[in-house]
């Protein structure tokens, strides 16, 4: 009746060990190992959740790229409720298969870091997004299946191209600005020049350093 609850997912009955014999060694057993399986599925769900509240779409894969699991916001951004065992380059079209695509580099780096790379998230529907990848190792250290981390930077694309435009706007003013100032301060460096040479000896020596504090100023 015990194996039979447990079977069934109550991990949270005990089954009574009554005797010392092989009968109590088993039920012992089962006691403990019901414990184990008990924290290892607690441990389960709450990476489960961790993974599933992810603000990142989260993609699991075979070591040819096969998908095996994502997360909510994968399925969100992508639009489709059932994505396992699609090869992961269909969701990224222009992506290219060989090294230099970002499934090439992490095979070839062993790891991949913030690969902006587009999504085709459905028809017509294009996203700017920064991969990031590495390896799943199994407990012999071998690879065993790839974790992908799809970032949406849409917005931040947006952004940078509208600061382009304003630093754009900000160099154009400059030079305007600039082209518009050295003319008239030419005129008056060349104006000083002219009366300080007329009239360097009528002016005398206090009025020749504010001439030449007036120049300096100006090619300042």
């Amino acid at each position: 009746d015990g194996t039979r609850r447990r079977g069934l997912g109550d991990y949270g009955t005990s089954i009574p060990v009554s005797t010392r014999d092989e009968f109590g060694d088993l039920a012992r057993s089962f006691n403990e190992m019901s414990r184990t399986l008990s924290g290892t599925i607690v441990s389960k769900n709450y990476l489960d959740a961790i993974v599933d509240n992810m603000l990142d779409a989260l993609v699991v894969t075979d070591l040819y790229g096969v998908i095996r699991r994502v997360n909510r916001a994968a399925r969100a951004a992508l639009g489709r409720t059932s994505l396992e065992g699609l090869d992961v380059l269909e969701l990224f079209p222009w992506e290219s298969r060989g090294p230099d695509g970002w499934l090439g580099l992490l095979r070839k780096k062993g790891e991949l870091r913030d690969h902006e790379a587009v999504l085709a998230a459905g028809p017509g529907s294009l996203i700017q997004t920064q991969v990031s990848a590495s390896f799943i190792k199994d407990n012999a250290g071998g690879n065993s299946g790839i974790v992908v981390i799809i970032r949406d930077i849409t917005f931040r694309k947006k952004y940078e191209a509208e600061m382009a435009r304003s630093n754009e706007d900000l160099q154009r003013f400059a030079f305007v600005a600039s082209h518009d100032l050295q003319e008239p301060l030419r005129t008056i460096s060349n104006y000083i020049q002219l009366l300080e040479n007329k009239y360097r000896t009528v002016l005398g020596a206090e009025a020749e350093r504010h001439a030449e504090f007036i120049t300096g100023a100006v090619t300042r």
